[in-house]
């Protein structure tokens, strides 16, 4: 299910988050790419994955309306992706920082951006799914007011599930 989008971007100090334009292919498709970035996933996708992931994320395609590129201000620069998409466990928020970029903040600006921007719209909970042992991201959830629900397992390892009511 896709959440209808009712600007064009959002804003906040440092970042903006703007609907895919086909510009952050490249970014897009190296971050994806990525074995550290993704390690704490289902693993990098292979090239052609990630540019069918991509163009899923385009203006009038499925998954447009659920994602947004984070970028710099100032200098503008691709720096993420960000999204909150409807799954088994709910309105999830998930997010993917360049490796140049972790650590300054970024998941943490870009994900209260987006839970104000869904609050806005009417929402009322959010989760957040992380391995167990992913520490930033669950330091940014935490930072974020998400508060552990359960740790479970699956075949790739113990997870955790943390909740936001908005």
């Amino acid at each position: 299910m896709a959440l209808p989008i009712t600007s064009s971007h959002l804003d906040t100090t440092r970042l903006r988050l703007s609907a895919y334009t086909g510009q952050e292919r490249a970014h897009f498709v190296a971050l994806n790419t990525d074995e550290v970035v993704r390690a704490h996933m289902d693993g990098p996708l292979t090239t052609e994955q990630a540019h069918a992931l991509f163009a899923r994320f385009l203006p009038g395609a499925p998954l447009a309306q659920d994602t947004w590129a984070i970028w710099w201000r100032q200098p503008r620069r691709w720096v993420g992706h960000i999204f909150a998409t409807f799954t088994d466990k709910g309105l999830e928020l998930g997010f993917m920082v360049d490796p140049t970029a972790q650590g300054l903040g970024v998941a943490t600006e870009a994900g209260a951006a987006v839970l104000s921007e869904l609050a806005r719209r009417g929402h009322t909970r959010v989760v957040g799914t992380v391995d167990d042992d992913h520490l930033p991201s669950i330091r940014v959830l935490e930072k974020l007011g998400f508060v552990l629900e359960a740790v479970e397992e699956d075949d790739e390892g113990p997870w955790r599930r943390y909740a936001k009511v908005l």
